[in-house]
């Protein structure tokens, strides 16, 4: 329960950090943070800086509603229906993956090469559009990219161009593609040998790892954004098989991995003749390899 009337910002931030903190949660400041920013509509710094600020009755009172669903497991972001990514607000729900700082290393490796080999207008296929936050990112900060981005689920797609038009507008330039890449005529389809980077964040967790998939993110998020078959090799393999055809010769991939995978992704390119020499990968802030890269 809230206590009645207004109630300083200070006191609310211990009164629900107390409550996230007794229920297991790791990260309860940062959550309490950024629940009564929303609530509130201020940053969070503010709240920092002014502790001593009220909190009006009916503010604690949705403050707690949402606090009462965070105790039931519904992931933050969803509740909240956004989510930061590479500096950017992301809309986000059900039908989409919320997206996670692990990922921005994919975006921030993707700029990186841009940058290095000078590439002006660089045609890039995301597979999986998910909220959008890959393709947006990429078009926010090399403004001259030419995108498209493949995603199954319409629903994820109405996403994907919602956060396209807030973030970068009307003419947002990202031609967003409701198609199935299981469905090898796709690949087919655009077998013109034109696109400079191919980038995903594919499904990579395999049915062998559903013990060790939060409860959170089984009870919440949609498993066909986060499940794949072949022990959730299918995409790797998928991609390896079809990619070559729709990327100019000096291509470059960026795949997104899971967990001890890197291994197993590599002996899928070389099964399918990448050029292994040019292979390399980047770790993530736990120091686990998280992007994996190659050229045809």
């Amino acid at each position: 329960m809230m206590p009645k009337g207004e109630i300083k910002a200070r006191d609310l931030v211990l009164l629900c950090q107390r409550k996230l903190a007794q229920n297991g949660w790791q990260e309860a400041q940062a959550e309490v943070y950024l629940i009564l920013s929303h609530v509130c509509s201020l940053h969070r710094q503010d709240l920092i800086l002014r502790p001593e600020q009220t909190v009006s009755q009916a503010e604690a009172e949705t403050m707690n509603s949402i606090l009462q669903r965070r105790l039931a497991g519904e992931p933050l972001a969803y509740i909240l229906g956004c989510r930061e990514f590479m500096g950017l607000l992301f809309q986000v729900n059900k039908h989409t993956l919320i997206p996670r700082a692990d990922t921005e290393h994919l975006v921030e490796a993707c700029l990186a090469y841009i940058t290095e080999n000078k590439l002006k207008s660089p045609r890039i296929l995301e597979i999986g559009s998910g909220t959008g936050c890959i393709s947006i990112s990429l078009k926010k900060y090399a403004k001259n990219a030419i995108l498209e981005s493949w995603d199954i689920s319409k629903e994820a797609l109405e996403v994907a161009r919602q956060n396209a038009e807030d973030l970068l507008g009307l003419e947002h330039g990202i031609n967003f593609v409701h198609t199935d890449a299981r469905d090898l005529a796709n690949w087919t389809a655009r077998a013109a040998g034109n696109f400079d980077l191919l980038v995903a964040n594919p499904p990579y967790i395999g049915e062998q790892e559903i013990g060790e998939i939060a409860p959170d993110v089984w009870a919440y998020e949609p498993r066909s954004a986060y499940m794949a078959e072949e022990e959730g090799y299918f995409f790797y393999r998928l991609i390896a098989e079809q990619a070559k055809s729709i990327l100019v010769a000096n291509a470059r991939i960026f795949l997104e991995m899971g967990k001890g995978q890197q291994e197993k992704i590599s002996q899928i390119f070389a099964k399918n003749n990448w050029d292994s020499r040019s292979l390399f990968v980047l770790k993530d802030y736990n120091q686990i390899d998280r992007v994996f890269s190659i050229t045809p």
